[in-house]
Protein backbone atom coordinates (compact mmCIF):
# COMPACT_ATOMS: atom_id res chain seq x y z
CA UNK A 1 0.00 0.00 0.00
CA UNK A 2 1.71 3.22 -1.11
CA UNK A 3 2.15 5.86 1.59
CA UNK A 4 1.23 3.48 4.41
CA UNK A 5 3.70 2.57 7.13
CA UNK A 6 4.44 -1.05 7.96
CA UNK A 7 2.67 -0.59 11.29
CA UNK A 8 -0.45 0.79 9.63
CA UNK A 9 -0.42 -2.00 7.06
CA UNK A 10 -0.06 -4.61 9.80
CA UNK A 11 -2.98 -3.15 11.72
CA UNK A 12 -5.33 -2.81 8.78
CA UNK A 13 -7.57 -5.85 8.33
CA UNK A 14 -7.34 -7.43 4.92
CA UNK A 15 -10.65 -9.23 4.99
CA UNK A 16 -14.03 -9.06 6.64
CA UNK A 17 -13.23 -10.70 10.01
CA UNK A 18 -10.39 -8.27 10.75
CA UNK A 19 -7.85 -11.09 10.50
CA UNK A 20 -5.10 -10.78 7.91
CA UNK A 21 -4.94 -13.88 5.67
CA UNK A 22 -1.34 -14.60 6.67
CA UNK A 23 -2.28 -14.41 10.34
CA UNK A 24 -4.58 -17.40 10.04
CA UNK A 25 -1.72 -19.52 8.69
CA UNK A 26 0.62 -18.31 11.42
CA UNK A 27 -1.92 -18.93 14.19
CA UNK A 28 -2.75 -22.41 12.88
CA UNK A 29 0.96 -23.19 12.65
CA UNK A 30 1.56 -21.97 16.19
CA UNK A 31 -1.37 -23.98 17.50
CA UNK A 32 0.08 -27.12 15.92
CA UNK A 33 3.53 -26.45 17.41
CA UNK A 34 5.23 -25.51 14.13
CA UNK A 35 8.46 -23.61 14.90
CA UNK A 36 8.35 -22.25 11.36
CA UNK A 37 5.18 -20.37 12.30
CA UNK A 38 7.06 -18.74 15.15
CA UNK A 39 9.76 -17.69 12.69
CA UNK A 40 7.08 -16.28 10.37
CA UNK A 41 5.55 -14.41 13.32
CA UNK A 42 8.97 -12.92 14.08
CA UNK A 43 9.51 -12.03 10.43
CA UNK A 44 6.07 -10.45 10.01
CA UNK A 45 5.76 -8.68 13.35
CA UNK A 46 9.20 -8.44 14.99
CA UNK A 47 9.86 -4.85 13.91
CA UNK A 48 6.34 -3.79 14.81
CA UNK A 49 6.66 -5.30 18.30
CA UNK A 50 10.03 -3.55 18.70
CA UNK A 51 8.46 -0.24 17.69
CA UNK A 52 5.69 -0.74 20.26
CA UNK A 53 8.32 -1.57 22.87
CA UNK A 54 10.00 1.76 22.12
CA UNK A 55 13.17 2.68 23.85
CA UNK A 56 13.74 2.76 27.52
CA UNK A 57 16.02 1.20 30.03
CA UNK A 58 15.90 -2.10 28.16
CA UNK A 59 16.48 -3.33 24.64
CA UNK A 60 13.38 -3.57 22.39
CA UNK A 61 14.80 -6.82 20.98
CA UNK A 62 14.55 -8.35 24.47
CA UNK A 63 10.89 -7.37 24.60
CA UNK A 64 10.33 -8.93 21.16
CA UNK A 65 11.82 -12.20 22.40
CA UNK A 66 9.70 -12.08 25.55
CA UNK A 67 6.52 -11.45 23.54
CA UNK A 68 7.29 -14.31 21.17
CA UNK A 69 8.00 -16.61 24.10
CA UNK A 70 4.68 -15.69 25.74
CA UNK A 71 2.82 -16.36 22.50
CA UNK A 72 4.60 -19.70 22.05
CA UNK A 73 3.84 -20.80 25.62
CA UNK A 74 0.16 -19.94 25.19
CA UNK A 75 -0.16 -21.11 21.60
CA UNK A 76 -2.67 -23.85 22.43
CA UNK A 77 -5.11 -21.26 23.74
CA UNK A 78 -5.05 -19.19 20.55
CA UNK A 79 -8.29 -19.13 18.66
CA UNK A 80 -8.06 -19.89 14.91
CA UNK A 81 -9.57 -16.46 14.23
CA UNK A 82 -7.09 -14.59 16.43
CA UNK A 83 -6.11 -11.23 15.02
CA UNK A 84 -2.41 -11.00 15.79
CA UNK A 85 -1.79 -7.22 15.92
CA UNK A 86 -4.13 -6.51 18.88
CA UNK A 87 -2.93 -9.62 20.71
CA UNK A 88 0.74 -8.76 20.16
CA UNK A 89 0.20 -5.12 21.13
CA UNK A 90 -1.46 -6.16 24.40
CA UNK A 91 1.31 -8.63 25.24
CA UNK A 92 3.97 -6.05 24.32
CA UNK A 93 2.34 -3.44 26.54
CA UNK A 94 2.24 -5.89 29.44
CA UNK A 95 5.87 -6.93 28.88
CA UNK A 96 7.04 -3.30 28.78
CA UNK A 97 5.10 -2.44 31.95
CA UNK A 98 6.50 -5.49 33.74
CA UNK A 99 10.04 -4.62 32.69
CA UNK A 100 9.58 -1.03 33.72
CA UNK A 101 8.28 -2.08 37.13
CA UNK A 102 11.15 -4.52 37.65
CA UNK A 103 13.79 -2.18 36.34
CA UNK A 104 16.65 -1.59 38.69
CA UNK A 105 17.49 1.69 36.99
CA UNK A 106 16.04 4.25 39.29
CA UNK A 107 17.55 7.50 40.50
CA UNK A 108 20.16 6.26 42.91
CA UNK A 109 21.20 7.66 46.21
CA UNK A 110 24.06 5.86 47.91
CA UNK A 111 22.57 3.45 50.41
CA UNK A 112 24.72 4.84 53.25
CA UNK A 113 23.32 8.34 52.83
CA UNK A 114 19.60 7.65 52.74
CA UNK A 115 18.03 4.86 54.79
CA UNK A 116 15.06 4.77 52.43
CA UNK A 117 17.38 3.96 49.50
CA UNK A 118 18.70 0.87 51.30
CA UNK A 119 15.15 -0.34 51.99
CA UNK A 120 14.19 0.28 48.37
CA UNK A 121 17.08 -1.88 47.18
CA UNK A 122 16.10 -4.63 49.64
CA UNK A 123 12.49 -4.42 48.44
CA UNK A 124 13.61 -4.70 44.84
CA UNK A 125 15.75 -7.75 45.57
CA UNK A 126 12.78 -9.24 47.42
CA UNK A 127 10.49 -8.63 44.44
CA UNK A 128 12.94 -10.29 42.05
CA UNK A 129 13.28 -13.26 44.37
CA UNK A 130 9.49 -13.45 44.55
CA UNK A 131 9.31 -13.37 40.73
CA UNK A 132 11.70 -16.30 40.45
CA UNK A 133 9.76 -18.25 43.08
CA UNK A 134 6.50 -17.44 41.28
CA UNK A 135 7.86 -18.71 37.96
CA UNK A 136 8.96 -21.95 39.60
CA UNK A 137 5.61 -22.44 41.31
CA UNK A 138 3.73 -21.66 38.07
CA UNK A 139 5.59 -24.54 36.43
CA UNK A 140 4.32 -26.87 39.16
CA UNK A 141 0.66 -26.12 38.36
CA UNK A 142 -1.42 -28.41 36.21
CA UNK A 143 -1.32 -27.29 32.55
CA UNK A 144 -4.96 -26.19 32.55
CA UNK A 145 -4.51 -24.16 35.75
CA UNK A 146 -1.37 -22.51 34.39
CA UNK A 147 -3.13 -21.76 31.10
CA UNK A 148 -6.07 -20.06 32.85
CA UNK A 149 -3.78 -17.91 34.99
CA UNK A 150 -1.61 -16.95 32.01
CA UNK A 151 -4.63 -15.93 29.96
CA UNK A 152 -6.16 -13.98 32.84
CA UNK A 153 -3.06 -12.29 34.22
CA UNK A 154 -0.35 -12.48 31.58
CA UNK A 155 -2.52 -11.71 28.57
CA UNK A 156 -5.00 -9.61 30.60
CA UNK A 157 -8.00 -11.31 29.00
CA UNK A 158 -11.43 -11.04 30.64
CA UNK A 159 -12.83 -14.21 32.17
CA UNK A 160 -15.51 -14.44 29.50
CA UNK A 161 -12.85 -14.48 26.74
CA UNK A 162 -10.82 -17.11 28.60
CA UNK A 163 -13.96 -19.24 28.90
CA UNK A 164 -14.60 -18.88 25.17
CA UNK A 165 -11.01 -19.77 24.24
CA UNK A 166 -10.94 -22.78 26.53
CA UNK A 167 -14.43 -23.90 25.56
CA UNK A 168 -15.47 -23.76 29.20
CA UNK A 169 -18.15 -22.04 31.23
CA UNK A 170 -17.48 -18.73 32.93
CA UNK A 171 -18.05 -20.37 36.32
CA UNK A 172 -15.61 -23.13 35.35
CA UNK A 173 -12.91 -20.59 34.53
CA UNK A 174 -13.50 -18.68 37.77
CA UNK A 175 -13.40 -21.89 39.79
CA UNK A 176 -10.23 -23.09 38.08
CA UNK A 177 -8.57 -19.70 38.57
CA UNK A 178 -9.52 -19.63 42.27
CA UNK A 179 -8.17 -23.16 42.76
CA UNK A 180 -4.94 -22.27 40.94
CA UNK A 181 -4.49 -19.11 43.04
CA UNK A 182 -4.98 -21.14 46.25
CA UNK A 183 -2.35 -23.64 45.07
CA UNK A 184 0.02 -20.81 44.19
CA UNK A 185 -0.46 -19.20 47.58
CA UNK A 186 0.09 -22.50 49.41
CA UNK A 187 3.19 -23.35 47.34
CA UNK A 188 4.69 -19.89 47.86
CA UNK A 189 4.03 -20.03 51.60
CA UNK A 190 5.59 -23.48 51.77
CA UNK A 191 8.66 -22.12 50.01
CA UNK A 192 8.86 -19.14 52.41
CA UNK A 193 7.14 -19.93 55.74
CA UNK A 194 8.00 -16.46 57.10
CA UNK A 195 5.90 -14.74 54.43
CA UNK A 196 2.51 -13.23 55.24
CA UNK A 197 -0.57 -15.07 53.93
Amino acid sequence: MPGVSAAQAALSPQRAGGVRPGDTQIVNGLRSGDHGALERLMSEYGRLIASWAGSGDFEPEDVVQEVLLRVWRSRESLSPDTSLPPLLKTITGNAVRNRWRASSRRPSVPAGLDPAAGRAAEDQIGRRTDSIAMAQVMESLAPREREVLELLYLFDLPSSEVARRLDSSLDGVKSLAARARRRLRAELQAADPDSKP
